[in-house]
């Protein structure tokens, strides 16, 4: 069926249980440090009932994948997690770890355009799943929404510079930059949020072993990683880790979309890199912010015009649903967003 005739068949029928978000409060407008883009997402919540409508018929009970499991992390809820886009990690410390990643792969990526993965932010005990996966997918860039509040209490594993002694392994997550004090270097980045940041981080993993005075030591071995032996078992892998503040019952701002994907296009990624997409438990928010990049990529290809982007909008997260969670895009009011985003986008490179 057409999208127009999805969306005629859902604005004639307002009151259809598929217009509605079951069991979830509506979400506050996004803050108002966004300024001119405000108006812009109130135009679009008012046209988002039926787009948001084809979106819950597209991931309604009958349309998921059956392919899923019961799956909880310890940075994460117990939710079905689809077992054909899960983020796996061959390293076999990372089998042997406590904690687990609630990763899923958005994209797969191409020779001119970097892989992506939504994700629940990792905690302390998910230090050495994550570290292994950000040296075996080539993570470069790191964007973690969410607010101060809930990174004090996520004890989130990249938070700190220290070095962590786990099982059998080092890790630590190095500032790439630091004062001649110790403090870490971070540059604001206002355009997309007063509190959002840009630190270069290091993800290091190192294999150690008990020296004779019971302290950890440097094991003398090599890791397999992509099917190539990395020298004496440390893994390294540099990221740009972009912290964009983003409550978690405020709707996303189109001006941050914006700048989030102005940003990752600048950096001009290829294909073997990953860009992760994270946020507190894995909720909606890092799932908004992973659909945005991909209608961004889909809008930089061509042929848009903006009679089209509804149905890019619902065709985005449709496929951005089935690869992470069916519920991701619940609220009418994500759906306003990237309706108001991918306006933003589509003006922005006509103008290019």
């Amino acid at each position: 069926m057409k999208l127009v005739s999805v969306l005629r068949k859902a604005l004639s029928s307002s009151t259809s249980p598929a217009c509605e978000s079951p069991g979830a409060e509506a979400l506050r407008p996004p803050p108002r440090w966004s300024g001119a883009y405000a108006a812009r997402w109130t135009a679009a919540f008012k046209e988002a009932g039926a787009v948001h409508a084809a979106i819950a018929a597209d991931l309604g009970p009958g349309r998921r994948s059956p392919t899923t499991e019961t799956f909880a992390a310890s940075a994460a809820p117990e939710r079905p997690l689809p077992l054909a886009t899960r983020v796996e990690v061959t390293h076999p410390a990372a089998a042997k770890a406590a904690g687990q990643l609630h990763a899923s792969w958005l994209s797969s990526g191409s020779m001119s355009s970097a892989r992506s993965l939504v994700m629940a932010s990792p905690r302390v005990r998910d230090s050495i799943p994550w570290a292994a996966a950000c040296t075996e997918h080539r993570v470069a860039v790191v964007v973690d929404v969410g607010d101060r509040d809930e990174a004090g209490r996520l004890n989130h594993c990249m938070r700190s510079t220290a070095s962590a002694v786990l099982e059998h392994h080092t890790v630590a997550f190095k500032a790439a930059n630091t004062s001649l004090t110790g403090h870490v270097l971070e540059k604001r980045m206002p355009e997309l949020g007063p509190d959002a940041l840009l630190r270069d981080v290091t993800a290091v993993m190192q294999p150690h072993r008990k020296g004779a005075d019971g302290r950890a030591a440097a094991a003398d071995c090599s890791v397999a990683v992509d099917g190539e032996q990395r020298g004496a078992g440390a893994l390294e892998q540099r990221m740009a880790w972009l912290r964009i503040p983003g409550a978690r019952d405020e709707a996303i701002a189109p001006g941050a979309l914006l700048a989030t994907c102005r940003h990752l296009r600048g950096l001009k990624l290829q294909g073997d890199q990953t860009i992760a997409f994270m946020s507190p438990d894995g909720d909606r928010r890092s799932a908004v912010f992973g659909a945005a990049w991909e209608i961004q990529q889909q809008i930089d290809v061509g042929g848009w015009n903006a009679s089209l982007l509804p149905e890019l909008v619902r065709s985005v997260c449709m496929r951005v649903g089935m690869h992470r969670d069916p519920t991701a895009f619940k609220m009418k009011e994500d759906v306003a967003s990237l309706l108001a985003f991918a306006s933003l986008a589509l003006e922005e490179r006509s103008r290019a």
